[in-house]
């Protein structure tokens, strides 16, 4: 019989290591999502690496 976790209970990275998720990189992922879109400029792609890296530290532990 399986077991049921209360969602309350469980981080983003425990839901990763049950389900064994990865995050996938590939630019033709979603390809809906990136066509026909403005060029970034350098700037741009700074503040938005940033954004994603603390996105991605700070969620980690983060309790669903």
């Amino acid at each position: 019989m399986a077991t049921i976790i209360s969602p309350s209970k469980l981080s983003i990275s425990d839901v990763e290591d049950k389900f064994k998720l990865q995050e996938v990189m590939e630019p033709e992922f979603f390809p809906e999502c990136v066509e026909n879109l403005p060029q970034l400029s350098e700037i741009e792609r700074q503040i938005l690496d940033r954004a994603k890296a603390n996105y991605k530290y700070l969620s980690k532990d983060l309790v669903l």
